[in-house]
């Protein structure tokens, strides 16, 4: 009987039907009588008329309504990560727009060294905001849209991004792509890094501020090609999560 109720309850879970009566006085005999997917009547005649009154191929299970609003929620969350990258380019430019405009001669080289320093931490954050974009990509493509009727959009992407099966990759960025991409909501740190310090090395030729400059435009170059590999740690945890997520 409970091997019969555990795969009812998992059917249910799976595609929404069939529906699960427990009939009778005794309904608290099993923890699993409790399952949001089983349904607790005192006749049989009352099972019969839920199950008239319920059109099993049209309803959603309770646990499709909870994946639903899970995936509702990640993508809420990584439409707020995009948002952030446009957020985080227009802090950047203001503060590298005031301290080129506002600061006095006399601090001018401090101000290009801070400014290629400064690109640094907002490089990092997007790196970091845009690999928990990937994970919840990867989560929502592997896991949650298999399982809820209608979603497809992860799945679509990841074709779209392979060019429909004319790439080698599955689903993942090239490198022109990629770096289309990754200039496309970054960018802007690189370009006004490279301006400052091409105006650094032109304020002066004192060899202690150039250097300066210089290494911290080398740590940005060198994040970026960090952020290019990105893609492919995506690509190696959506194999593993793959294979490590049940069939059906």
């Amino acid at each position: 009987m409970y091997v019969e109720l555990g795969l009812a309850i998992a059917m249910h879970g799976a595609t929404g039907k069939p529906l699960v009566f427990v009939v009778g006085p005794d309904n608290n005999e099993s923890v699993f009588y409790f399952h949001p997917a089983v349904q607790c009547v005192g006749i049989l005649d009352e099972a019969l008329e839920r199950a008239m009154q319920t059109k099993v191929g049209e309803t959603l299970s309770r646990s499709h309504e909870g994946r639903l609003e899970e995936y509702k929620a990640l993508r809420s969350e990584m439409l707020e990560i995009v948002k952030g990258r446009i957020w985080g380019q227009a802090t950047y430019a203001v503060l590298a727009a005031g301290l080129l405009a506002l600061t006095a001669t006399a601090y001018k080289i401090h101000s290009l060294i801070f400014i290629i320093a400064l690109a640094l931490p907002f490089l990092f954050h997007t790196i970091q905001r845009e690999h928990a974009r990937i994970r919840m990509g990867n989560y929502l493509r592997v896991v949650l849209e298999p399982k809820i009727p209608g979603t497809y959009w992860e799945q679509y992407l990841g074709l779209w991004r392979g060019g429909f099966g004319r790439q080698e990759r599955q689903g993942w960025l090239n490198i022109p792509d990629r770096a289309k991409h990754i200039f496309a909501f970054s960018g802007l740190y690189l370009l006004t890094s490279f301006f400052c310090w091409v105006l650094l090395l032109d304020t002066t030729k004192n060899l202690g501020p150039c250097l300066i400059g210089s290494c911290f435009l080398i740590l940005l170059v060198v994040t970026y090609l960090s952020f290019f590999k990105l893609y492919d740690k995506g690509d190696e945890e959506y194999k593993e999560l793959l294979r490590l997520s049940p069939k059906g």
